[in-house]
């Protein structure tokens, strides 16, 4: 792991598709970001109409594991969309390989396989998936499956928010570039953990520098960068190599 004061530049964006509807009062809107994994043009196509369609989204798009894997690390992603069958990998192959890195855990995961079989969807749904559509699958149906995750899982960011923490401040109050720099001048080793609407994440100190971030799906830099731009959101930090 190399270790930095201050992070270097970020890396490059990537192809998108936007779009933008509305969504329920109880949730103000904001763009959330879609990974459609999948080899077929044609069902590609098929994911980023009905999303754009429908509601408030940024369509990244991958033929497999590996460009998946590489948007993924390069983008914030709020959920992926997969065919469980890919050019260099399963499915699953690909979602077990997310859950090995603390980054992409809480990331949502939702099939949409052109395997119809009950065998394929339950070993889908035991291994930890939050959904699983066959094709063809109605476009409504599919923009409202997807939808539900994102804001479920949005819910449960606020929940976490809104528990009362002992050791804990809000970037209202301190702002992210104060915090570093009172743990910088305090040479503190130690995880700052945050919770804002938009993702959770982790920056880690030793010594009072920071040597790795994450937020969401990102990870170093680009997620060191993004801090900076959150206002709002809860942190705590917690002592320990």
């Amino acid at each position: 792991m190399t270790r930095h004061s201050a992070p270097p530049r970020g890396a490059s964006g990537t192809r998108r598709r936007s779009a933008s509807p509305t969504r329920p009062k109880s949730l103000p809107p904001y763009v959330s970001t879609v990974l459609v994994v999948d080899a077929d043009r044609v069902s590609r196509r098929f994911a980023e109409l009905a999303l754009a369609n429908t509601a408030n989204f940024v369509v990244e798009l991958a033929n497999d594991a590996h460009g998946a894997l590489d948007v993924a690390s390069r983008q914030l992603i709020d959920l992926i969309v997969c065919e469980t069958t890919l050019p260099d990998a399963t499915g699953l192959q690909l979602y077990r390989q997310l859950l090995g890195q603390s980054r992409f855990r809480d990331l949502p995961f939702i099939f949409l396989s052109s395997d119809t079989r009950a065998q394929a969807k339950v070993q889908a749904l035991k291994a930890g998936v939050e959904d699983y559509l066959c094709k063809p699958c109605d476009s409504s149906e599919f923009a409202a499956r997807v939808s539900a995750v994102i804001d479920r899982r949005r819910r449960q960011r606020i929940e976490a928010r809104n528990k009362a923490y002992t050791l804990a401040g809000n970037f209202s109050t301190v702002t992210f570039p104060d915090l570093v720099s009172i743990i910088g001048m305090g040479q503190r080793t130690g995880v700052l953990a945050v919770s804002t609407e938009r993702a959770l994440g982790r920056v880690f100190f030793e010594r009072g520098e920071v040597i790795h971030a994450e937020f969401g799906t990102l990870s170093g830099n680009e997620a060191f960068y993004r801090y900076l731009a959150e206002h709002n959101g809860e942190f705590e930090f917690t002592q320990g190599e």
